[in-house]
């Protein structure tokens, strides 16, 4: 798992995006983005299929996902990123999606 806040060229762009290069990692970005959208009450997630070099070489038999937590060019997504809660919400949010995709790995 790979965890960015970067900027996009659209500033209005204020959403969680989660990218994944192959089918296999298509059902983790999927439980990841399930878990990002129920604990920040955003409602607002996509998973995406992209061929970014971080997602591919990786030899992780549960597969591999970039997490766009949310988009520092936008003015809400930065200040929301900022708010130490927030921060804290987004890093368990995470680790409970970690943990479900185990689960479901057994």
């Amino acid at each position: 798992m790979s965890i960015h806040s970067n900027s996009a060229r659209n500033k209005k762009v204020n959403q969680t995006e989660i990218y994944y290069a192959d089918y296999h990692s298509q059902r983790i970005a999927a439980v990841i983005r399930d878990e990002l959208q129920k604990d920040l009450k955003n409602g607002r997630g996509k998973v995406i299929r992209r061929g970014y070099s971080v997602l591919y070489g990786n030899s992780s038999r549960l597969g591999s996902v970039l997490v766009e937590t949310m988009y520092l060019s936008n003015r809400y997504g930065e200040q929301f990123l900022k708010n130490k809660k927030n921060q804290d919400t987004i890093a368990l949010s995470l680790y409970h999606s970690i943990e479900k995709i185990i689960n479901l790995s057994k």
